[in-house]
């Protein structure tokens, strides 16, 4: 899969020294990010030496002595890949169905994702009092690459104030 966990798995892999094939059934890497970003993205895999096959659907999986054979279904090159290894990140569905949100008055997709507003307000919020949303928009997908920057900063910086006032408080 060529979204975020099969994208972070498959450089992970290549930097310790795997050759990798990313197998895309999309049009493009992360189908739900925009596509220049995919396409900033391909680029940055390829220069590791990441291959991508876009528009492939795995058909078949076969097992020959110690190698893995991939059979595609792919406009582009209809080849099968070969290797050791199979990897499998098909995406993931949200655990929401036995929140009871159709009590509570929170909108959901088809899909089960909370739907929020730009400022990720959910509609049982706008709807106590909150101004109303210009426009609604579904928060399916992961955090954008920024985001994740700044969580993970912030997580970082949460875990060095915690740790400093855990060696304060064994001083005091």
């Amino acid at each position: 899969g060529g979204s975020y966990i099969g994208l972070e798995f498959g450089q992970m892999y290549r930097r310790f020294g795997s050759k990798v094939t990313i197998l895309q059934r999309e049009a493009h890497l992360i189908p739900r990010e925009d596509e220049d970003i995919s396409d900033a993205i391909r680029e940055i895999v390829e220069r590791e030496g990441i291959t991508v096959r876009l528009n492939a659907t795995c058909i078949t999986v076969e097992k020959r002595g110690d190698k893995v054979i991939a059979g595609l279904d792919c406009t582009a090159d209809p080849a099968p890949v070969t290797g050791t290894h199979v990897l499998v990140a098909a995406g993931r569905r949200p655990n929401t169905a036995d929140l009871g949100l159709d009590k509570t008055g929170v909108a959901q997709d088809k899909r089960g994702n909370i739907i929020v507003d730009d400022e990720l307000r959910t509609t049982a919020t706008a709807a106590e009092g909150a101004p109303t949303p210009r426009t609604t928009i579904t928060r399916s997908s992961p955090p954008t690459f920024w985001t994740t920057i700044l969580a993970k900063s912030a997580i970082a910086l949460l875990l060095t104030t915690f740790t400093s006032i855990l060696r304060w408080g064994a001083r005091g």
